[in-house]
């Protein structure tokens, strides 16, 4: 990698880390125990006075479930917008780095943040659960490997949707509107399914623009079933949130010598 590249990515993690977001990451800790069904399914008995058995894939997938949108909406507020208005994105392309750089950068720092916190989530309320009922962890490496691939590609989509309304939003507005963007994904997703089942284009404009697919392909694999349509579909919806955020940043006025 360039080096100019490496260090903009370390003073990307180092501005990322602030003490507000240091404390955010923890209160993601209590956060996902409500949304992640450890103590009461996935630690279970198969028999009476049997050795308890933690599934990881299946403990894993629900912290992801639970905490990507979270965790995906902390990191990148305001990714572009809030970065045109302080003046940073103005600083770095006086030098000579390019607008698609800048972004790729920032939003490998926020995805690998994001990722990175969740995971260490995981592992604290995972040993904390394990230890407390004394249970056995019943590991499938294939499985979770599959299921952190689908895990990872809806963060990227998350923080890649965030991007695209930070171009049009100011400060840290795309926080909001990329919640709001899930809630409607999910009023959408329920109205095709039930009034416009027979419309595909429905189906495919669903797909694409309120993704959710990596989500069931991660789903699908609990059940050992390698879901290859949901793997392309949120494949497809994240190739084109991608391709917006580097299209739309390419066209933002920061100013009159950025480049």
């Amino acid at each position: 990698m360039n080096p100019a590249l490496k260090k903009l990515f370390a003073v990307e993690m180092r501005r990322l880390w602030t003490i507000p977001m240091i404390v955010l990451s923890i209160v993601m800790l209590p956060l996902g125990l409500p949304f992640s069904p450890i103590i009461a399914t996935l630690i279970n008995r198969a028999n009476h006075g049997a050795v308890p058995v933690l599934n990881l894939s299946e403990s894993v997938n629900a912290i992801f479930g639970a905490l990507s949108l979270y965790g995906a909406m902390f990191f990148s507020a305001g990714i572009v917008g809030g970065e045109v208005k302080n003046g940073w994105m103005r600083s770095v392309l006086s030098r000579p780095i390019t607008r698609q750089w800048f972004l790729a950068v920032k939003m490998a720092a926020v995805v690998l943040s994001v990722f990175c916190t969740i995971i260490l989530v995981a592992i604290i309320l995972l040993g904390v659960s394990a230890a407390m009922m004394h249970a056995m962890p019943a590991v499938h490496p294939l499985q979770l490997a599959q299921i952190l691939l689908g895990s990872l590609g809806q963060i990227v989509t998350y923080v890649a949707i965030a991007t695209v309304f930070s171009c049009f939003f100011p400060g840290n507005f795309n926080l909001i509107a990329l919640f709001l963007w899930e809630i409607l994904g999910g009023a959408a997703t329920i109205l095709v399914q039930k009034f416009l089942w027979n419309n595909k284009w429905m189906f495919i404009l669903d797909d694409l623009l309120f993704p959710h697919r990596l989500t069931g392909f991660a789903d699908s694999v609990l059940q050992n079933n390698f879901a290859s349509s949901d793997l392309l579909w949120g494949t497809a919806s994240l190739a084109l949130f991608l391709a917006g955020c580097f299209w739309f940043v390419n066209v933002i006025q920061v100013d009159k010598t950025a480049d």
